[in-house]
């Protein structure tokens, strides 16, 4: 029997999803628990609108993201550190740091893909994940503190 599984289910698939089960399974277990609903024909056309819907507006997501991935491509970050007499740097400037200032440009909702906080003052070139496979670079320049 074809079933559209109303939430996730372990074993057979994730809500939204279209799936073929045995019959006994699907009307002794899945529909009563409404957990699936047969997949007649208005069922069927309700999940292909739904479907289509989200791919477009997953779409309609990533070209927001290219959009943000190129303004961002030319953004500069500053930050400042304060630098001892015989050049050591005290403190450092983290993944949460730079997801601040990148929120102070206008970029909310990004992910900094940094291995290790910055601890040397100069420029640095980050790597900024948007989501769903959008990543681009930003430059950070650390100057020392006067």
């Amino acid at each position: 029997m074809k079933i559209v599984l109303l939430k996730d289910v372990k074993g057979i698939g994730r809500r939204d999803e279209m799936r073929e089960v045995s019959d006994g399974y699907a009307r002794n277990l899945l529909i009563p628990r409404k957990l699936a609903l047969p997949a007649t024909p208005q069922v069927q056309a309700a999940w292909e609108r739904r479907r289509a819907k989200r791919e477009q507006e997953q779409e309609e997501r990533i070209a927001a993201f290219h959009e943000s991935a190129k303004k961002l491509g030319g953004a500069k970050l500053q930050f400042s550190l304060k630098v001892g007499e015989k050049g050591e740097v005290f403190g450092s400037v983290s993944d949460k740091d730079i997801e601040g200032a990148l929120e102070r440009e206008g970029f909310s909702n990004v992910h900094v893909l940094l291995r290790h906080p910055l601890k040397t003052v100069g420029d640095h070139t980050i790597e900024v994940d948007f989501g769903d496979g959008v990543k681009s670079s930003v430059a950070a320049t650390i100057t020392p503190e006067s």
